[in-house]
């Protein structure tokens, strides 16, 4: 397991799947930090 989180942490591209607006949600926290804009 902690293989599997170093090889994601070291990557430069993340997408995220199923945010949300509810703002108690790990997706839309990542979401948010991130400044990524949303794109359907």
């Amino acid at each position: 397991m902690e293989e599997l989180v170093n090889e994601a942490l070291s990557k430069k591209i993340w997408s995220v799947v199923g945010a949300t607006p509810r703002t108690e949600k790990f997706g839309y926290k990542i979401y948010k930090t991130t400044g990524t804009q949303y794109i359907q």
